[in-house]
């Protein structure tokens, strides 16, 4: 059984150039891609709801039931207890989405077992639920110092390492599982969201394809190519990406920023992508872009007072964020429009 962790993540890790744009997209400024992907993990690092970073599907975790060669490599001391007679409920409390019972059980089975390396899976990858990244890097470390073939523990370390932003190091992690597995569509899913937000955007675009042709179900893949996409102007692929993202996982905000910026570059029906931009605000507040996008969609509408108080919304959380450069253009943008006309 192939592994599929799966990230979330997440992404609209790109640049959008003015000349990539055509018809009312011209009027949106650029996209900083780091910018974005850090709102993202931000944004899931503090969601209550089920993430889009799913370490593990039911499906994945069968191999942890019978283990399979080269992949999970065992080693039981059996001491005061049967460490499968925890594993098992441990494992169940993963699905159940119970991570801080899959924890405690796992915790009981190192304890007494420190070998067993299927307790290590199970609680690293709950500890990516409960935003511990810390512990999960610690975790993946003891699953690859026993088992260097180990995909599981290369997965969970380049989700880790990812929401650290430790970008370069989450690369090469899904670098060594794909080595391992070719056929891991987690790995090429997160590969997809590393690259784009280290601005390859061909390599992040070839990723993101060969995840979604091994799983067509990761939101992460498509929110990374769709944002890929409205970089290179291709409008109608980004909107087809960013309906899959919002079917697939619509607790994400970036879907909706995604597909907004979609609407403006098809020209298409301008509601539509206030509608969008609302919904996304509603689910996070802090994202300039979509102050951006909303106000740009107001100056469609020579709507200009609405205008203003977007882009200075826009220019305040860009400044907040730490974003200078991208606070400055928004000034320049307002110092240009209210500045008397000649």
């Amino acid at each position: 059984m192939k592994k599929h962790l799966f990230i979330l993540c997440v992404i609209g890790a790109v640049t959008i150039t003015s000349m990539a744009l055509v018809g009312h997209a011209k009027q949106i400024p650029d996209i900083d891609a780091g910018m974005v992907l850090n709102q993202a993990i931000n944004e899931q690092q503090t969601q209550n709801s089920p993430y889009m970073f799913n370490p593990f599907t039911p499906a994945d975790m069968t191999d942890l039931q019978t283990s399979t060669p080269n992949l999970i490599k065992i080693k039981i001391t059996v001491r005061k207890e049967n460490p499968d007679s925890l594993f098992n409920p441990a494992l169940e409390s993963f699905r159940a989405r119970n991570y801080p019972q899959a924890i405690e059980l796992s915790n009981k089975i190192i304890k007494d077992n420190k070998g067993y390396t299927k307790a290590y899976v199970i609680r690293g990858a709950s500890e990516l639920y409960t935003h511990d990244y810390d512990a999960a890097l610690k975790d993946a470390n003891n699953i690859l110092s026993s088992d260097p073939s180990n995909t599981h523990g290369y997965n969970i370390r380049a989700v880790a390492n990812l929401f650290l932003h430790h970008t370069d190091q989450s690369l090469i992690d899904c670098e060594k599982s794909l080595s391992i597995d070719p056929q891991n569509a987690f790995a090429h899913s997160v590969c997809s969201v590393d690259y784009t937000m280290t601005h390859n955007y061909d390599k992040a675009f070839d990723y993101a394809n060969k995840a979604l042709i091994q799983n067509p179900e990761l939101p992460e893949a498509y929110l990374a190519r769709g944002f890929v996409n409205v970089t290179l102007g291709n409008f109608q692929q980004a909107f087809d990406d960013s309906n899959k993202v919002i079917q697939l996982y619509p607790g994400t905000s970036l879907g909706y920023t995604l597909r907004a910026y979609a609407t403006i570059g098809l020209d298409k029906n301008i509601e539509d992508a206030m509608a969008d931009v609302n919904r996304s605000i509603r689910l996070n507040p802090n994202l300039p872009y979509n102050y951006v996008v909303l106000g740009t969609a107001n100056k469609i509408r020579h709507e200009n007072v609405q205008m203003i108080q977007n882009y200075e919304t826009a220019m305040q959380l860009f400044e907040k964020n730490g974003n200078l450069e991208k606070a400055q253009l928004m000034k320049s943008y307002l110092d240009d429009y209210q500045k008397p006309q000649e």
